[in-house]
């Protein structure tokens, strides 16, 4: 009896080794856009992709009114709530080190109908290639 438990167990192995892969979770999409608020593009910040219901987060950093998310990291397939977050952009110190401006009057937040309290969504489709999801906001 014993050796078929063995048996059955080394059969099993190959089958248990292929669900346990890297590319365990859900289906996700590589997404490119831009991001400008009131005709003019986004400086510096993030975009937050929040699937609905739940599901894991994506964030990737806007600059110059750009962002890409690599299909490595691609967003969950399916509807999210997005959220972007203006930021004071980095500026390079001494070093390696980055600073942030403090009371910089370049820098605007955007109001919170787009970040802690958004009201915009996006539909991630499956297919191929990247997707383009462009947001241009106004006040």
């Amino acid at each position: 009896m014993r050796i078929f438990s063995c048996l059955a167990l080394l059969m099993s192995m190959p089958l248990m080794a292929s669900c346990s892969s890297k590319n365990d979770g859900p289906p996700r999409r590589s997404v490119v856009g831009e991001v400008t608020y009131d005709s003019l593009p986004l400086e510096y910040g993030h975009i937050r992709f929040i699937p609905q219901p739940e599901g894991p987060l994506t964030i990737a950093v806007v600059t110059d009114g750009k962002y890409e998310v690599p299909a490595s990291h691609g967003v969950p397939l399916g509807n999210q709530r997005v959220e972007i977050l203006a930021l004071p952009k980095p500026t390079p110190s001494t070093g390696d080190e980055v600073s942030l401006p403090t009371g910089s009057a370049e820098f605007k937040d955007l109001p919170e109908k787009f970040n802690r309290q958004s009201e915009l969504t996006a539909d991630i489709p499956s297919g191929q290639g990247q997707l383009r999801l462009d947001f241009h906001l106004t006040k």
